[in-house]
């Protein structure tokens, strides 16, 4: 019997799907190199090749379309059996991955709320200090996506409703979205799109615009605060300090319905605590954000 790991087939399955490694890669949160030899390696496990490789992506074999679709039925009855099992306790150990923004704001101040409603779930998070770094044994993610392809199967969570902001010492107060472009711009580096899309929609030009890049929205908040600029940010970022008058809000409410934080489970096995904690989160980010 051919071990071939459960991982790797559902790997191409999503190629399948896909019919483009760099898309596959990006909706699995993995690189294209690995998503390849994972594919790669159940070819050579089967004997036989799965897809036609090609300039406009992966095509798959006759064959291999009917075996996958296979695959997939099977892999369904496994997640649907999982899940039934560990239904039924919900208990264990959660392994998280997040921003550091969102263990600032959430995690950390409202992990008490968390272990009093259930003490049966364990949580152990890690800050991302990295974009998309994760570890050997994450069970779930909480990632910040910027416009791109989310991993299949990934929910929002909150942040695509934005402010621009800027110290009162920066803009005047009766400015407007259309003047921000004469000062600097603090830029997220994984969120370029989002001040040219918001030109875009008023019709001005970012051309002459001088950008301060910026790895955490945290860090960007920081920036503002010190009068380095004009920051766009998710508005629950900076609520309480434009309610405070530390920070001016510029224009209104901007929504960018394809950016936010979003929740990934990585391990399917991790689905009836997982389920707890994600309804526990979206709960808590809802009342206070």
């Amino acid at each position: 019997m051919r071990d071939i790991r459960l991982s790797s087939l559902r790997i191409c399955l999503e190629v399948l799907r896909r019919q483009n490694l760099t898309a596959a890669a990006q909706a699995l949160n993995m690189t294209q190199s690995a998503v390849s030899k994972n594919v790669q390696q159940v070819e050579s496990q089967l004997g036989v090749p799965l897809f036609r490789r090609s300039k406009e992506g992966v095509v798959p074999h006759d064959n291999a379309r009917i075996f996958l679709s296979r695959i997939a039925k099977g892999i369904g009855t496994i997640d649907t059996a999982i899940e039934e099992l560990v239904d039924a306790q919900g208990a264990g150990t959660l392994r998280i991955v997040a921003p550091p923004i969102i263990a600032q704001r959430f995690l950390i101040p409202f992990h008490h709320d968390l272990v009093s409603r259930h003490p049966d779930l364990e949580l152990v998070f890690r800050v991302r200090t990295a974009p998309g770094q994760r570890y050997a044994d994450t069970d779930a993610e909480i990632f910040f996506n910027g416009g791109g392809t989310t991993p299949h199967g990934s929910q929002w969570l909150i942040g695509d409703r934005f402010w621009v902001v800027a110290h009162p010492s920066v803009v005047a107060a009766d400015a407007t979205l259309e003047d921000v472009v004469s000062y600097p711009l603090l830029q997220h580096v994984k969120v370029e799109t989002a001040w040219f899309q918001l030109a875009e929609r008023l019709g001005v030009s970012l051309a002459a615009t001088r950008f301060h890049y910026y790895e955490q929205y945290g860090l960007i908040v920081d920036a503002a605060l010190q009068s380095l600029g004009v920051a766009i940010v998710p508005h629950f970022l900076v609520r309480d300090a434009v309610r405070a008058g530390q920070l001016r809000q510029i224009g209104g409410e901007i929504n960018f319905p394809e950016m936010g934080y979003h929740y990934h489970l990585v391990r399917h096995e991790k689905l009836a605590v997982s389920r707890k904690f994600f309804l526990w989160l979206r709960e808590i980010t809802a009342a206070h954000a």
